[in-house]
């Protein structure tokens, strides 16, 4: 016991015994409650605290422990609120309900012995390391089933079973959720990355989860966007060259004649294929400029009219006081005249 007395960080030496002042305490709060007729004079007499002591400290030996270590005990019999405690408890029992409280393990046990756990019932918390390999091996197979059917939970069932084949106790729902997550931490990783992939992300599974879905437009949005905004900056910039009116007269064909060349600007200009990054790029930062810019001014408008809003009611908070003013004044004069 002296060994667990010296922990100080769970156990404080105090200079002076706190019984008595607890003990004034206890009597003080049996008066009041005696005082408000709450309870009668034999009840404060049992609760008063006359001869209080402080708990006791002792120690039940672990048996099932190496070396016996000692679990402490203390003792609450005859402390300055024991009386008090008991009468409190026995008003607050009849207030717990049983069926979130048991009295000791047998009951527990009791309790337990009809209960049956299924497995969609259990929580899983993790996914090992083997396990997600697996998930993704079955996930590339099953990539475009997954995504055809609309109504996909017997691929999710199926799933499920090919993992428990291989010895990967998942449920559908866990599939499910687990490549829910993948695809959410994938595109957040994209995302990260930027368009051009500046940065390489560090998630191991990156390399893996874009070989499934990377190629779907779901997930190439910003890419896209891109493109759609370099294509057309690219048609807007080929200048297009009117062909010349030519006024033909009929005349009668020669057998030697030959056939009459093209006429110059006549042939059909293809477009640059060669995309511009920088360039788009640039006009994209300059449309996300212009809207911060108008942001910008929304919120100087909102706080000029605010600061309107703050002067209008001061002033209609002066009217009222020149108001109330001008009425107190008629008042005193008809005290005045009315003595």
């Amino acid at each position: 016991m002296n060994q667990l007395l010296g922990d100080k960080n769970t156990y404080k030496v105090v200079r002076v015994d706190p019984t008595t002042k607890l003990q004034k305490k206890n009597n003080s709060i049996v008066n009041e409650l005696y005082k408000g007729k709450h309870i009668n004079y034999r009840e404060k007499q049992q609760l008063a605290s006359s001869a209080a002591t402080a708990p006791r400290l002792y120690g039940l030996p672990k048996i099932h422990k190496p070396e016996c270590p000692l679990r402490p005990i203390s003792s609450s019999i005859n402390v300055p609120c024991y009386e008090l405690s008991i009468y409190l408890g026995k008003i607050l029992t009849p207030l717990i309900s049983e069926d979130y409280n048991i009295k000791n393990s047998f009951d527990l046990q009791n309790r337990l012995a009809d209960v049956n756990v299924c497995n969609d019932d259990v929580k899983r918390s993790f996914w090992a390391g083997d396990g997600e390999v697996a998930i993704l091996d079955l996930w590339e197979e099953r990539a475009a089933d997954l995504r055809s059917s609309r109504k996909n939970g017997h691929i999710y069932k199926e799933m499920a079973n090919e993992l428990a084949k291989l010895g990967y106790n998942y449920t559908a729902r866990d599939i499910q959720v687990k490549i829910a997550n993948f695809t959410q931490r994938y595109r957040k990783e994209r995302v990260e990355m930027g368009p051009s992939g500046g940065s390489p992300s560090i998630w191991p599974f990156y390399a893996r989860v874009n070989q499934i879905i990377g190629g779907f437009k779901a997930n190439r949005f910003c890419e896209l966007m891109l493109e759609s905004i370099d294509e057309s900056s690219t048609a807007s910039s080929v200048p297009t060259t009117p062909s010349p009116q030519l006024t033909s007269t009929p005349s009668t064909p020669q057998p030697w004649s030959n056939p009459p060349s093209p006429l110059p600007g006549s042939s059909a200009i293809e477009p640059k294929k060669k995309k511009n990054i920088v360039s788009v790029h640039t006009k994209v930062m300059e449309k996300f400029e212009a809207v911060s810019v108008e942001i910008t001014n929304y919120m100087k408008k909102s706080e000029e009219n605010e600061n309107k809003f703050m002067k209008i009611e001061e002033e209609k908070a002066n009217a009222l006081k020149e108001t109330a003013q001008d009425n107190k004044e008629p008042k005193k004069a008809f005290v005045a005249i009315n003595p």
